[in-house]
Parts: C-alpha cells; structure tokens; sequence
C-alpha cells in the first residue's frame, strides 16, 4: 500500500478545523473525493474529540484497511487504540475483535507488517479483557484533576520562575505550559492551550 501524501491545501484545513474555525469541516469534504479515507480520518478524530464514540468508531472502521497510507505509524496506532476505547466504552468490543481479526488477515496476506499484527493481538487482548489500552497495572483509572488545581496564570509564573528566558509567544514555553496544566492544572485549561 503506497503512502498518501497529502497538499498544502488538505493540511492547511486540518488546522483550521484544530483552530475550531467554522467551516473547516465543510472545506474538507471538498476533498473528499480524492483522499477519502484522510477525510474520514479527520471526521473521525473530531467525533472523538467530541465524545461522539458512535460516529468515530463508524468511520475509523471504514477506514482500517487503509491506515497504511499515512507516513507517521503513530497515526495507525492512535485511531486502532481510539477504537479500541470507544468499543469498550460502546460495549462492542465482540464488532471490534472481528475488525482487528479481519485487519489481521489482511496484514498477513498482503504485508506482514509484525508490528501491526503484533499490535492487532494487544488490542484484541485488551477488548477479551474489557481494559482500557495503556492503562495503569490493568486497571481503568479515569482522569481526575488535581484537589487544589493551580491556573494556567499560577503554572506560567512558576515556569519564568525557572526560566526567565521564556516567552509567551515560543512554541515550547507553550508546551511546557500545556504540560503542566494537564499534570497540575484544570482539564479546562489544558483543553484552551491544546
């Protein structure tokens, strides 16, 4: 399976629509025709993003058999885990084992990628177990912000407290910022600078 590689155009409304500019998401049907399973990829990302599990899982499993078109693996292994969550959290993990048992078969007859199949196999064994991928010593521990969050304001100060170079403008302070607030900080203030 060849790599797709995606315009300038095609990217530049990805991040419009990670901007929540509106309209993005009618500007990226128009390409639709031509990279069909990258639409359905974004359309699936924002139906996670927007915990619509039912329509993210709908279109992800549309496209698994082409997840080899990107260049980046991760981006294989984010929507196969992104599936594997929104079938448990759905109750569907028997549809899901069958799609990653299909994709499976696939691999093997047409590439034998071992780390795909190999990860076709954790998936399936997290699905048979009911456990969330990645999760802590097997077990489901759901996000909870911190008792006594600090703001972002609070976590910034600290931050040119320990470098008082940075500026508000670098992408990196802006990652470091984004750090902190999702391991001190409000979900909310995480979510803004994200």
């Amino acid at each position: 399976m060849d790599v797709v590689k995606l315009p300038k155009k095609v990217r530049m409304v990805c991040y419009e629509i990670m901007d929540g500019k509106e309209g993005a998401l009618d500007t990226l049907e128009s390409f639709a025709d031509k990279y069909p399973h990258q639409v359905a990829a974004v359309k699936a990302e924002v139906a996670y993003f927007n915990l619509d599990y039912e329509k993210a899982l709908a279109l992800d499993l549309t496209i698994l058999p082409w997840l080899e078109e990107w260049y980046y693996s991760n981006v294989s292994d984010e929507h196969m885990i992104a599936m594997t969550v929104a079938a448990i959290q759905l109750h569907r993990e028997q549809e899901m084992i069958e799609a990653l048992t299909k994709e499976q078969a696939r691999i093997r007859a047409e590439n034998g990628l071992p780390q795909r199949d190999r990860f076709c196999d954790i998936l399936m064994d997290y699905l048979k177990r009911g456990v969330m991928p990645f999760a802590d010593n097997d077990k489901n521990y759901p996000y909870h912000e911190p008792e006594e969050p600090q703001t972002k304001e609070q976590l910034w100060a600290k931050l040119v407290e320990q470098n008082k170079k940075l500026s508000p403008d670098d992408p990196d302070a802006k990652r470091k910022l984004y750090n902190h607030c999702c391991m001190f900080g409000t979900a909310r203030d995480a979510v803004d600078l994200f």
